[in-house]
């Protein structure tokens, strides 16, 4: 038996819909959809699944109006296949009716066209130098945050604080300390690239719900999740040297901090502070400053750490306001939203 559908254009995290199973209709039941159209130039066959099969992968809330389930050795099998929303999308050009009784998905953010375009040319106009390189190249140094060398400057800050001091309080020479601020150098950029692949990585379905970073490569299919994910693993091995580079138990001291990389983007979906875990990995450097020169001084490195972990919570709270409106739709946390709400 089929049916005629025409599928919504979008649907929020790009879900299979084979959440949408229809049970075994039959002619009894085939009046429960209503069509739309007298037009109708295609129809879209839903597969029977096994009762088995329904209870293990069809725990949608999302779906009211449930057909009864039947037998399917007494109605048949019409197969077995699963649709996927390529071909969903690809059949829906053809289909010109609706099914009444299935819900599409949780909405995805409808972004007004004023908005993508804003988002498109924010993108491009902010590459600068960037955009000169060759054009399989440009995603991946997106991903780095090539073109915003700010985080960079902001994660190597507090390492050159480190060393700087640990130089003083030691009369470390020249060479030694301009060697040790190279190899931080070096560290920094690869790890803020390392930790904005992993951020991306892991809110690939909550970028496209935000206006600001719709455009982000893996999001927006410029880069795939396995090209990710080796390109992740070329940065933490360039950032492993970067380690190899340090005595031994800074080099342990540098590695925990990888925990806290990992950790951010998940704070933001369970709690309001994820500016917490950022904070406290990006002034990391002014803890591992000090034994990369020798030096254990945690009377000054305990009060430079918190100095700095405060100044990141002020300047990343005032970064997170200009997302408020999309993080509230998309259900992100903030320290923008929290303390907003204390006025």
């Amino acid at each position: 038996m089929s049916i005629s559908l025409q599928v919504l254009p979008r649907f929020a995290n790009k879900q299979l819909v084979s959440n949408l199973f229809v049970k075994s209709i039959t002619k009894t039941n085939f009046s429960t959809f209503t069509s739309t159209s007298s037009s109708v130039q295609k129809s879209l066959i839903f597969p029977f699944i096994s009762k088995k099969n329904l209870h293990s992968q069809h725990n949608n809330n999302n779906i009211n109006n449930q057909l009864p389930i039947q037998n399917q050795a007494q109605n048949g099998v019409v197969g077995n296949k699963l649709t996927t929303l390529p071909q969903i999308r690809a059949l829906s050009k053809t289909s010109t009716s609706k099914v009444s009784a299935i819900n599409t998905l949780p909405p995805h953010p409808v972004f007004t066209p004023e908005e993508v375009e804003a988002a498109r040319l924010a993108r491009l106009n902010g590459l600068g130098l960037v955009g000169k390189f060759p054009k399989w190249m440009i995603p991946y140094m997106e991903l780095m945050r090539i073109e915003k060398p700010i985080g960079t400057l902001l994660l190597l800050s507090p390492c050159m604080w480190g060393i700087t001091m640990a130089a003083y309080i030691s009369a470390a020479p020249f060479l030694s300390t301009l060697w040790m601020a190279s190899v931080f150098a070096v560290g920094a950029f690869v790890m803020r690239g390392a930790g904005c692949t992993i951020n991306d990585l892991l809110d690939r379905n909550l970028d496209n719900q935000v206006a600001r970073t719709c455009e982000r490569p893996i999001t927006s299919g410029r880069v795939s999740v396995k090209q990710a994910i080796w390109f992740l693993g070329a940065q933490l091995a360039v950032g492993c040297g970067v380690l190899l580079c340090l005595p031994l138990d800074c080099f342990l001291l540098g590695a925990s901090s990888l925990i806290l990389v990992g950790t951010y983007p998940l704070f933001k979906r369970f709690t309001y502070y994820p500016q917490i875990a950022l904070s406290a990995c990006f002034n990391w450097g002014a803890l591992l400053g000090f034994p990369a020169m020798g030096v254990w001084a945690w009377p000054v490195m305990i009060p430079l750490y918190l100095s700095g972990f405060f100044w990141c919570m002020h300047y990343d709270t005032i970064y997170a306001h200009q997302d408020k409106k999309f993080d509230v739709k998309a259900g992100i946390g903030s320290t923008a939203l929290a303390w907003d709400c204390l006025r």
